[in-house]
């Protein structure tokens, strides 16, 4: 009888010392995502492929990211890079630039639309230098960056990084920045969208 060979390059080792680290045995790791042990058994020897549901159910239950399971579990995942579109100074003001000195833009990941751009803090005296805020452009102001740390269009075209609260005024925005200084009461603003991602 010939010996089946595994299909898909799974790093075992990784997966076993994940299982042992969250005191999982295989059978107590396919209860806790919801499926059938021997086929948990398959996937782990690289048999038959991991699949979206196990992925993220093995994703939470070690609570690490999507992408390095899927890594771990022999699937490529295409990479995407997000542009940097701009580089924002102490206060996380933004200016439409190339950074400068270069700074690698970063990969993408899962979560985040296709269309994602992002703005860079390039201050050396800020606190958050080198700080990669990620976006998606919008033209009007999003529902969803109302509370939120957004990206902020002003009338005039400027652009910055605060905290959009309703003002008492209305069609106006109190904007509050991350650092403590004071914000701008009652700003009329043309477009705003939630800040998704910032990479540290």
């Amino acid at each position: 009888m010939t010996e089946i060979r595994p299909t898909f390059t799974v790093d075992q080792r990784w997966f076993k010392a994940r299982m042992k680290e969250k005191s999982l045995s295989l059978r107590a790791l396919a209860k806790l995502i919801e499926t059938d042990p021997s086929s948990l058994s398959r996937v782990l020897r690289g048999r038959q492929p991991i699949g979206v549901a196990r992925a993220i159910g093995v994703s939470k239950a070690f609570d690490v990211p999507l992408e390095i399971v899927l890594a771990k579990a022999g699937v490529t995942v295409p990479v995407t890079i997000i542009p940097i579109v701009g580089v924002a100074d102490h206060g996380l003001n933004i200016t439409r630039r190339p950074p400068n000195p270069s700074v690698p833009p970063m990969a993408s990941f899962p979560d985040l639309p296709l269309n994602t751009v992002s703005v860079v803090c390039t201050d050396h005296e800020s606190t958050m230098s080198g700080w990669t805020f990620c976006y998606v452009p919008a033209t009007d102001v999003l529902a969803s960056a109302i509370g939120r740390l957004s990206l902020v269009t002003l009338i005039d075209g400027s652009e910055m990084i605060r905290f959009v609260r309703p003002s008492l005024q209305m069609g106006r925005f109190d904007l509050i920045p991350v650092i403590p200084k004071k914000p701008f009461p009652a700003v009329e603003i043309a477009a705003a969208t939630p800040v998704l991602h910032i990479r540290p």
